[in-house]
């Protein structure tokens, strides 16, 4: 709780960065220490196993104040669901034991229902991004990744309100947002958790640049909810979330060759295009 609690004010502050950095990080290794050190004695009771996943939670929001922050984040998705599996199987009480059930989600539904349909332009891009880059993935891994990310910008469209789904082409048919919030929710978490930790570890290398084409499509997915994002959650941790999604997308377009920066125009495109999101957003906060 200090580490986010650091985090969160140095966010909120106007200030450049201060000595409240350097704190956040200091608190933010003490609790991965921590952690680490509960994990390696293993889960002997609800009270321990909840302990672990409320750190969990906390480390993963903390990730979205921190630039290079990706890995980590995914790394305590994959905590955030793998934890509460384990715990199951001893037959233990864990936190949010509802979190992905149907009847879950669709306290969700009321929220979504006044927003405005997802752009299908973008969604359309992301599809034939996705595709364009489909031959550099050589490795199964790779494949898999990309096609799941696929699936899910797929999941965003819908015909008019049936609910089923339509090809991957411009459509001005309105999105059922709460499938599209479904689609997300379950597949970023699938994204995390349905390979192993060798694989995982394969994935978010930096030096593999397949890898990076693969999260930087991942994270600007994800941008493709902002609006059910801000809606869901605070305007302020919303635009916290949206904000680091971007600081990400910087991090891994950095020194991009050009013989690869190609594959990344939608990528690139859509970060420009949340910091247009941002400042039209304070100046009518100005307003």
């Amino acid at each position: 709780m200090l580490a986010i609690s650091a985090s969160d004010l140095e966010a909120s502050s106007r200030q450049p960065p201060s000595e409240l950095t350097q704190t956040a990080i200091s608190y933010r290794v003490l609790a991965i220490k921590s952690l680490n050190s509960a994990l390696s004695t293993g889960i002997h009771s609800p009270e321990d196993g909840n302990a672990m996943l409320a750190t969990c939670y906390i480390l993963l929001y903390q990730s979205i104040f921190i630039d290079e922050g990706l890995p980590e984040f995914l790394t305590f998705v994959r905590g955030c669901v793998l934890l509460p599996i384990h715990m199951d199987c001893k037959g233990l009480k864990f936190l949010f034991q509802n979190v992905l059930t149907e009847d879950e989600i669709e306290m969700t539904r009321p929220y979504l229902q006044s927003m405005p349909p997802i752009d299908l332009s973008s969604v359309d891009a992301a599809c034939a991004s996705l595709e364009a880059f489909a031959p550099l993935c050589k490795r199964e891994l790779e494949n898999m990744m990309r096609e799941q990310t696929l699936e899910i910008v797929r999941k965003f469209y819908s015909s008019s309100g049936d609910g089923t789904k339509s090809p991957c082409r411009c459509s001005n048919t309105m999105l059922t947002h709460h499938l599209a919030y479904l689609a997300w929710l379950k597949g970023s978490i699938t994204f995390s958790c349905t390979i192993s930790q060798a694989e995982f570890m394969i994935l978010i290398d930096p030096s593999n640049l397949v890898g990076k084409l693969i999260l930087s499509h991942f994270v600007a997915m994800q941008t493709l909810q902002t609006p059910i994002i801000v809606d869901e959650r605070s305007s302020r941790m919303a635009l916290q979330f949206a904000n680091g999604m971007v600081r990400w997308l910087d991090v891994l377009h950095a020194n991009l060759e050009p013989s690869i920066r190609k594959y990344f125009a939608w990528p690139i495109k859509r970060a420009e295009e949340l910091r247009g999101w941002f400042q039209r957003g304070r100046a009518l906060a100005q307003t």
